[in-house]
């Protein structure tokens, strides 16, 4: 983790290498088009073995980690569906980045932890990317339509809502997204 107080945030060229990545991971699966949702767990399936465990604290979402040369996510079943799809679409990020992974704390759709230090920049990149990957923009400007969500008016709190179940992402990272 990263030990300063200030906030990390990704750069231009950051953020298009990470939106890159999940559109291409997006078409590799043959998903551009497609809200992925619960199909998460099966696609991180397909790079890991996912271990569904209640930690009774919902203070750690998850976290993945390589032994013998396996990855193996662990997913908290204690918080909300929305959540774990959320930590899924994250890891997926570092397995196939091979990046190095934290613990996903309850604050990691914050820029900071518990105690106020900035994320580290792999964990940025994991959760962007796990926007991108779940909340691909051309779909959501689609839906968007479909639901009659905008039209040149600000977006209220109910629509984000509308939408943050229609993906089936945390009300926080939809509200984000928008």
């Amino acid at each position: 983790m990263n030990n300063t107080t200030e906030t990390v945030e990704l750069n231009q060229g950051e953020i298009a290498q990470v939106q890159g990545l999940a559109r291409k991971t997006l078409l590799e699966y043959g998903k551009l088009n497609d809200v992925i949702g619960s199909q998460i767990f099966s696609i991180l399936g397909l790079h890991s073995r996912i271990l569904y465990y209640p930690l009774n604290d919902d203070s750690v979402w998850g976290f993945v980690d390589k032994i013998a040369g396996y990855y193996f996510v662990l997913i908290n079943t204690s918080i909300s569906y929305d959540k774990q799809i959320f930590v899924c679409a994250h890891e997926l990020y570092h397995i196939i980045t091979g990046t190095q992974t934290d613990f996903i704390p309850a604050s990691v759709l914050d820029d900071k932890d518990e105690q106020g230090k900035g994320l580290a920049i792999n964990e940025l990149k994991a959760n962007r990317f796990a926007a991108e990957f779940l909340v691909e923009e051309g779909l959501l400007k689609q839906e968007m339509r479909t639901y009659k969500i905008g039209n040149g008016k600000k977006i209220t709190p109910r629509e984000a809502l509308v939408l943050s179940d229609l993906f089936m992402v945390p009300y926080k990272t939809m509200a984000r997204r928008l």
